[in-house]
This record gives structure tokens, C-alpha cells and sequence, in this order.
């Protein structure tokens, strides 16, 4: 007899077909782990590195790169006349 009871060809064409006993198991620990929320993850940072705070005039947020306008497309014709 066949090791797999589920012979429906929908269920074998499935990614649940593939799965295995280990991968349960893990997926059962893991759940049983229960909320994460509650294993003292961190949920929030306040930077505090003097080095890096005045050092991040010297960045650019996004808004300031998308406001200038910055060259995004070039036609050069002696490179155009190369390739």
C-alpha cells in the first residue's frame, strides 16, 4: 500500500504534498513558543551615538533626493553612434 493515503492529484500537485513530518514538528514548536510580543523583543530604539547624530546632516532623506530632480535618463549620440 501506498505510504501517502492522499492520492487526489489536486492534493499531490499541492505544496502541501511536500510537506514532511520535521517541517510540522517545527512549525508545532514554534507555535507552541507561543507570543513573541511577550519575549522581550525589541520594540522600539532612540538613537543615542553623538558620532552618528552629527553625522546625519551629512545624509539625504529620500524627499530631498526625489525634490532635485536628479538625472535619470541621458542620450548621448556619440555613444548611441558606437553601439
Amino acid at each position: 500500500m501506498d505510504a501517502n493515503p492522499n492520492i487526489d492529484p489536486l492534493y499531490s500537485a499541492s505544496a502541501a504534498a511536500n510537506v514532511t513530518i520535521a517541517e510540522i514538528n517545527n512549525r508545532n514548536t514554534a507555535y507552541n513558543r507561543g507570543n513573541y510580543k511577550s519575549m522581550h523583543y525589541l520594540t522600539g530604539y532612540t538613537e543615542t551615538d553623538p558620532i552618528r547624530d552629527a553625522a546625519k546632516d551629512n545624509y539625504y532623506t529620500k524627499t530631498q533626493i526625489d525634490d532635485a530632480k536628479y538625472l535619470t535618463t541621458e542620450t548621448d549620440p556619440v555613444f548611441m553612434a558606437h553601439s
